[in-house]
């Protein structure tokens, strides 16, 4: 199947399976939330507790002494949790549902976008809490705020085609979700999360820039802390690349459609 039929399937079983999409995302939701004592408390609580510990750690660590940090940093923060938590569930999420599509077809897409979705709430939320933040530290809030739902949709774009590839490779790979939890925990450090990108050695500086998570920490950190706009050429560029690995992705699982299901079995 060429890519351009994948994509009208796409669309089309998108459209022929809508119901039943906006019923798994809620229902992934709600699983998630009942998994908690606290359950809808937690999605300001986590946050919150998680900012506490990295700022106190990252203080200590770096001697940062910026009165802004905590904006700063959970700007930044947000970003790779959201993007992590994507590919954490999504590794799991056409192997954990093979058995939903043994007797009545189900796309795989619908999975590890419905892991990416009911993960956006939640970081939507948090982003209200970064608001707080900036009222509290008397950041002003620019002009530049309204790239705010571009950035937004770039990296859930960027999210889902990762869990895409993440899920595609677990079927074939037993234990890649535990090495993806090194290779998470690598990726974080090599993010500007805790720091600028303009501290890094001039000689790693190129590398760094071509990280795509990397280039949206960047993002969100200076629409929130610095009322400044983003680097609109690498935002282009990532838009381009993220869009095109999206119809790879979704090409790829077409293709593999009934490997999954053998697999499975």
């Amino acid at each position: 199947m060429g890519i351009i039929n994948s994509l009208k399937r796409f669309v089309r079983e998108f459209r022929t399976n809508r119901d039943y999409i906006f019923y798994y995302i809620n229902a992934l939701e709600k699983n998630n939330i009942s998994g908690t004592s606290l359950g809808y408390v937690w999605w300001f609580l986590d946050p919150l507790l998680n900012m506490g510990i990295y700022i106190i750690l990252v203080r200590v660590a770096f001697n940062r002494t910026d009165p802004n940090f905590p904006v700063f940093f959970f700007s930044a923060m947000l970003v790779w949790r959201y993007f992590a938590s994507c590919l954490n569930q999504g590794a799991n999420s056409i192997r954990g549902n093979i058995n939903i599509c043994k007797d009545n077809y189900v796309p795989k897409f619908i999975f590890p976008l419905a892991v990416c979705v009911s993960s956006l709430r939640p970081f939507l939320f948090s982003l209200g809490i970064v608001f707080g933040l900036m009222l509290a530290f008397r950041i002003p809030v620019t002009v530049n705020m309204l790239y705010l739902p571009l950035l937004v949709v770039i990296l859930f774009i960027l999210s889902w085609t990762c869990a895409i590839l993440c899920a595609h490779t677990t079927m074939f790979i037993n234990d890649f979700s535990n090495i993806l939890s090194h290779l998470i925990m690598i990726g974080m450090f090599a993010t500007p999360i805790f720091y600028d990108i303009n501290r890094i050695p001039e000689q790693y500086i190129f590398y760094m820039k071509l990280n795509p998570v990397g280039i949206l920490t960047t993002s969100f950190r200076n629409i929130f802390t610095y009322g400044t706009a983003p680097p609109m050429l690498r935002l282009i560029y990532l838009t381009l690349f993220t869009t095109l690995m999206l119809i790879f992705s979704i090409h790829l699982l077409y293709k593999y459609d009934q490997v999954y299901n053998r697999i499975g079995r």
